[in-house]
């Protein structure tokens, strides 16, 4: 918890939502969430779990290896999950809250809004007969405006 406070002070990242992540898997979770990876990781390698006998350090290792393969599996495929969904429900909230503000601030502009430095300007009549090409000119501050003086 840490080590990720000091990380997320020195790359600029979401100190709270981070450190609340870090204590999903604590003392209490953690039996639950790896014995449902284990589960489905030998739900997708398709095979039954393995049998545990009493064995020498090196049938150890070999166990180790039957017991860590689905846990890994598993939590790999429940990991990649996670993050697709956290990633589209992120980008789902963020698209929202954009029109949300977006409203906002074209509701409080009034007709005229800014959309990247070029202002536009829907309060001012069409152009004249004749004059179908308005000229443009820079006022500083607003980007880009159509000249009234053309319309």
């Amino acid at each position: 918890m840490f080590i990720y406070a000091a990380l997320a002070y020195i790359l600029r990242v979401n100190l709270p939502l981070g450190l609340a992540s870090t204590w999903i898997t604590n003392p209490l979770t953690a039996p639950f969430i790896y014995y449902y990876c284990y589960q489905l990781g030998i739900v997708l390698l398709g095979g039954p779990p393995p049998v545990l006998e009493s064995e020498p350090l090196s049938g150890k290792v070999a166990i180790f290896m039957q017991i860590v393969k689905p846990l890994w599996v598993g939590s790999l495929f429940i990991g990649a999950t996670v993050c697709v969904v956290g990633y589209v429900l992120a980008l789902f909230i963020w698209s929202l809250q954009r029109r949300i503000i977006g409203r906002k601030t074209i509701g409080e502009q009034g007709a005229g809004c800014d959309y990247g430095g070029v202002a536009l300007d829907f309060t001012s009549s069409h152009p004249k007969p004749g004059n179908a090409n308005p000229s443009f000119s820079r006022t500083p501050g607003t980007g880009a405006s159509i000249d009234r003086k053309s319309l």
